[in-house]
């Protein structure tokens, strides 16, 4: 009760790895000892100074030796758990809110059971050292030990799945707030429109231009951009009519670019980049390169406000990095380069003087 006291100010976590750092600083020496004797002069020659009774005494001893190592490894794994569960970021995961409300007293159990497991090795240990030249059997103590670190190995299983489960919580929390900066980035009028792109492709040269060559994304700076995005089961044909308006660009006026933005999922992704290999090789525009990984909360907002289901869309910037249009792809195939700038205003009116073509017809 007197470490408990002792340790009352500190955090649960900070308890066990105090407790366990106390051990280890006062019987260190000693395992070193009886660890390495047998194959360490200078382990064996400490062992004649220190613990001769340990010698010649190895073969009765391993048996305690073993099953103490086990339990102080069990013990070492709890903690780590115990201090990661602790050290979990309170600003997504509040200590008085589930799941971590709910843990804290499986940590709270675990500690204790640390901490008085510990004085137990330690009562053992000492015992073992004050011995001379008798030694009782051991073997009903090393059971009891391998026992312990049965029961500690439970509770670190218990406990990661605890920190599995807060961590999925944060992390829940980490990407709504992400997604909202994001949405709020993308929604606040920008003076041009990189700092959007970058919240998408980032600032490294994760981009291949049309001749294949990394670049940076800041070569969009304060052009037209169309964010073609897909899975990998974007048909040729798809790619083939976005092929030729985006070719007759140029000779039409109209200077935008498209960047192919591959929506796969991250397990899939190297299995994958053969089949992205082979759709950027008949690409003629820019694309992601194999070592970009999009953002979850940037894909979470293409999903759930520009509507990326599985059907390919082109959604359309300014240059100042307005969203002109969530899907042009329609508008284009249909229309071309007459339909550009892409937004919906442009499809709208084009609409309606298709209309009045019709009607005079």
């Amino acid at each position: 009760m007197a470490i408990f006291n002792m340790l009352s100010s500190y955090s649960w976590g900070a308890k066990v790895v105090l407790t366990l750092a106390a051990f280890a600083v006062k019987f260190g020496e000693f395992w070193l000892i009886s660890q390495l004797f047998t194959s360490n002069s200078l382990a064996k020659s400490m062992a004649l100074l220190k613990r001769p009774a340990i010698l010649g005494n190895s073969q009765t001893l391993k048996p305690y030796f073993d099953a103490l190592r086990k339990r102080i490894n069990a013990m070492i794994n709890v903690t780590e758990c115990i201090v990661e569960l602790t050290e979990l970021p309170s600003k997504y995961i509040p200590i008085d809110e589930p799941p971590l409300s709910t843990t804290m007293a499986h940590i709270r159990s675990a500690t204790f059971c640390i901490i008085s497991n510990v004085v137990t090795c330690a009562r053992q240990i000492t015992g073992l050292v004050e011995m001379r030249h008798e030694f009782p059997t051991f073997t009903s103590e090393a059971w009891d030990l391998s026992t312990s670190a049965n029961k500690f190995s439970s509770i670190h299983e218990h406990l990661q799945i605890r920190l599995l489960t807060c961590k999925e919580h944060m992390n829940g929390k980490m990407l709504m707030e992400a997604f909202e900066d994001f949405k709020r980035t993308i929604e606040t009028p920008q003076v041009d429109n990189l700092k959007i792109l970058q919240n998408i492709f980032g600032k490294e040269e994760n981009l291949f231009n049309p001749d294949k060559t990394k670049v940076s994304i800041n070569v969009m700076r304060r052009k037209h951009v169309l964010l073609l995005i897909s899975d990998l089961d974007i048909s040729q044909e798809e790619i083939r009519v976005l092929e030729v308006v985006y070719k007759a660009r140029v000779s039409s006026g109209h200077n935008y670019e498209i960047i192919w933005l591959p929506i796969v999922d991250k397990t899939a992704w190297n299995d994958g980049c053969q089949k992205i290999s082979s759709l950027q090789s008949i690409m003629s525009w820019y694309t992601v390169s194999h070592q970009f990984s999009i953002k979850p909360a940037v894909i979470k907002y293409i999903r759930e406000v520009w509507g990326f289901v599985k059907k390919p869309i082109a959604v359309t910037l300014n240059p100042q990095g307005k969203v002109l249009c969530p899907n042009a792809l329609n508008m284009m195939s249909m229309w071309g380069n007459s339909a550009f700038p892409f937004s919906s205003e442009k499809e709208e009116s084009t609409w309606q003087a298709k209309a009045w073509t019709f009607e005079l017809l």
